[in-house]
């Protein structure tokens, strides 16, 4: 296997992608970006997965892998055992021949035996779109001889056929499914990763047009996000209508099981207060330290009755010097990178067994917008989340989740309640105009008798508590 970085300039995060057959770093040349280094693998005729070793510098590493890479991927994540912060199968699977959850058999020996030059080119021209992308993709085409691409094919088929891939299993965060693919039948890739994990449909071909897209949609601007937050500061209470059941049903929860009031609290994401105002007449905090990724608006808190401190910063890699007894958060985790790892780096903000209290949300999260558009957070499950509590010595106390379903009368109204909640990641570069988008929102998302357009909100809620260390 080989690996070519596109850019390598000291980032905290790192994109590895998983190109496809007959592939070498020229055609992804666009997923440069300075958020994260970026390394591109490809060309597996050796399939020795053990030389690609990833730096202990970065603190986390986005895993990408499109067509033949995803079976490489997993292959090498097999033998590395190296787990990245997520990983994201594009047009591919885990059985790169496979009558059924693959490329049939009979197709890949025909590829392998007719190619040349000129079959070659048939190839670029059926994965991709339009004859624009095609000409896009001969401009930056791979430097790989035809012979290089014969003892790929021949290595990934003898190294599947000596140890067949077990079935999907949790390590795959989302999978896309291009609905026109001529190279990795769409019915195979749904077979293949249905009951495993998301499925986001796109309708697209095999090299998707808009793969830059897709996979820097996935990286959470951080920047981005801060800048969302500041322009829908004043109008979010007016349009967070999840959001206020979630905080109320949070707190119902926490109040089943902790009878303590006085205590130290240590609130992240706390936005305009709406779950602060909900805890502090409840639990009457000794003390709390409210954390936003903005500027935090103290007019918001003014009735608490109880001393507020405030720390600006980004909560999941900044943290304050105290020590709380909870650290309490509503609809605000979601937008973390690596869940897990702040998992293990709150515990020493943590008193012994304190409690966190959180809200967030699950893979099934505005499940309807995936028909509009491919671009969404990468949303843990409840397994997720009890694997990483148990992993960072917290002892779930209650750990379970809900539907919510929202009504919107008009397709207008549904966009301006995501863009007022900061959710309009979802919608950036999605159809190329604003007609488009309300378009596919009007034959794409379900309605209820009334007529009205109906979106799926998916809240988990976390209560669990920190276990002393042995």
């Amino acid at each position: 296997m080989k690996h070519q970085y596109l850019n390598k300039t000291g980032n905290r995060s790192l994109l590895l992608f998983f190109a496809g057959w007959g592939m070498d770093a020229n055609p992804f040349m666009q997923l440069k970006t300075d958020y994260a280094d970026v390394l591109i693998a490809y060309d597996y005729s050796d399939c020795n997965f053990n030389n690609l070793e990833i730096p202990q510098t970065y603190r986390n590493t986005f895993l990408f892998a499109w067509s033949f890479g995803v079976f490489a991927a997993e292959r090498w994540m097999e033998e590395s055992q190296f787990k990245p912060t997520f990983s994201i199968a594009i047009n591919g699977t885990l059985h790169p021949v496979d009558d059924t959850l693959g490329i049939p058999e009979n197709i890949f020996n025909a590829t392998l035996q007719q190619l040349s030059e000129q079959s070659l080119l048939k190839f670029y021209r059926r994965i991709c779109s339009s004859s624009e992308q095609y000409d896009e993709l001969l401009s930056h085409r791979p430097m790989r001889t035809i012979q290089s691409l014969r003892s790929e094919l021949e290595a990934i088929r003898d190294e599947y056929l000596r140890k067949k891939t077990t079935p999907a299993h949790s390590q795959w965060s989302k999978a896309y499914v291009a609905d026109y693919d001529r190279i990795f039948p769409p019915k195979a890739q749904i077979r293949q990763w249905e009951n495993a994990t998301t499925i986001v449909h796109i309708p697209d071909s095999h090299l998707p047009k808009r793969l830059v897209d897709i996979v820097l949609s996935n990286l959470i601007d951080k920047q981005l996000i801060k800048t969302k937050f500041e322009k829908c500061q004043l109008n979010y209470d007016n349009h967070a209508k999840c959001q206020h059941q979630a905080a109320q049903r949070l707190l119902d929860k926490w109040k089943e099981i902790d009878k303590s009031t006085g205590m130290s609290v240590y609130e992240i994401g706390c936005g305009s207060g709406i779950f602060t105002k909900l805890y502090a007449p409840i639990f009457h905090p000794k003390t709390i330290c409210l954390n936003d990724i903005i500027e935090i608006r103290k007019n918001f808190f003014s009735g608490i009755d109880c001393p507020l401190s405030y720390f600006c910063a980004d909560a999941e890699y900044e943290y304050p010097r105290n020590v709380f007894e909870r650290i309490v958060s509503s609809s605000a985790i979601q937008w973390f990178e690596n869940t897990s790892a702040w998992l293990n780096n709150i515990r020493d903000t943590l008193a012994d067994e304190g409690l966190i209290v959180l809200s967030t949300f699950g893979k099934d999260n505005l499940a309807e917008m995936r028909l509009v558009t491919p671009f969404s957070l990468n949303y843990l499950s409840v397994q997720d989340w009890q694997n990483a509590l148990a992993n960072s010595g917290f002892l779930p106390l209650i750990l379970e989740e809900e539907k919510i379903q929202h009504q919107f009368d008009s397709p207008i109204d549904l966009i301006n309640s995501l863009r007022h909640t900061g959710v309009n990641g979802i919608i950036t570069g999605s159809p190329e105009s604003p007609k488009q988008l309300i378009s596919k929102i009007q034959a794409n998302i379900p309605r209820d008798e009334n007529g009205r357009f109906q979106l799926t909100y998916n809240p988990i809620y976390i209560i669990a508590k920190k276990l002393r260390q042995k």
